[in-house]
């Protein structure tokens, strides 16, 4: 986790922003995000994927504990 500037308590909480951030700029026309860890003022993403509202997002662990 240091490794990718990540401390090991926050890694949950920063991959559910990262999540909800490609959420909004896969589904918002023009979009903006002002978070904790993750902060950006109007930008337009192109293209949207196809599939509406959004792909899939498939999450995997490899530790018995989830955090």
């Amino acid at each position: 986790m240091a490794d990718h500037g990540t401390k090991f308590k926050i890694r949950t909480s920063r991959m559910n922003e990262q999540i909800e951030v490609m959420e909004v700029r896969w589904t918002e026309e023009k979009e903006s995000y002002e978070r904790k860890f993750i902060n950006f003022s109007e930008m337009v993403t192109s293209p949207k994927p196809v599939q509406k509202s959004h792909p899939p997002i498939i999450l995997g662990e490899a530790f018995p504990y989830g955090g």
